[in-house]
């Protein structure tokens, strides 16, 4: 099983904790106790040495390796479109894929949306609407944590706008990070301890809508 702890927290433990740890050992090993007492003293104080740094990432490592098996795309069901609404897309997406119109939204455009056309003559048609016309829609959730599963989670999803049937997602897991990393790294240094996301990148839109000659 993969412990997820960050190489400076490993550092920190091999530098500072290991020469205690060993040093506490030896006292232990050259103590006055029965032979019997001290094997029972030697594995009592491993095993707390062990869980102190590193109980709480064994927990969550374990967790980890639950959920890594369903990291990636899921692909539910693929639909033809000629194109959708994501928020977080642009102009490009039509040079990209061969989609007849891309739909997104842009801050200080009041909550309207933009929408981006493919001509006849390949030139492309900006307009703005009250609402998305497609009927397909990419919804995300930022990272957030999940005690149920023990990790962080972060789902992008394909729906259907008119019936929110979920056609696909892309999950993403992060573990949550040990006392140790919060303390020494992630205070200081910020970011995140990197988990399992699988193989699907942005790409996971058009193996769910799959561009098509008629409208979506």
């Amino acid at each position: 099983m993969k412990l997820y702890i960050s190489g400076l927290s490993i550092l920190i433990l091999l530098i500072f904790y290991m020469p205690l740890v060993l040093f506490i050992l030896w006292r232990i090993v050259k103590s006055n106790f029965g032979k019997a007492a001290k094997v029972i003293a030697i594995l009592v104080f491993l095993l707390l040495a062990y869980a102190i740094p590193l109980g709480d990432v064994t927990v969550h490592s374990m967790a980890m390796a639950k959920v890594c098996p369903n990291a990636g795309l899921h692909v539910y069901k693929q639909v033809k479109v000629d194109g959708y609404f994501d928020p977080s897309a642009s102009d490009q997406i039509l040079d990209l894929y061969p989609y007849q119109f891309i739909e997104y939204t842009r801050p200080g455009a009041r909550e309207r949306i933009i929408h981006v056309e493919r001509s006849q003559d390949k030139r492309t048609i900006k307009s703005t609407l009250d609402t998305p016309a497609a009927r397909y829609e990419i919804k995300y959730e930022g990272w957030g944590i999940n005690k149920d599963l023990g990790v962080s989670v972060l789902r992008d999803s394909v729906i259907n706008r008119n019936t929110n049937e979920v056609l696909g997602e892309r999950l993403l897991f992060n573990p949550i990070p040990g006392w140790l990393d919060r303390v020494l790294v992630l205070r200081w240094f910020g970011g995140a301890i990197q988990g399992c996301h699988g193989q699907a990148g942005y790409e996971f839109r058009s193996k769910i809508l799959v561009p098509n000659n008629g409208r979506g």
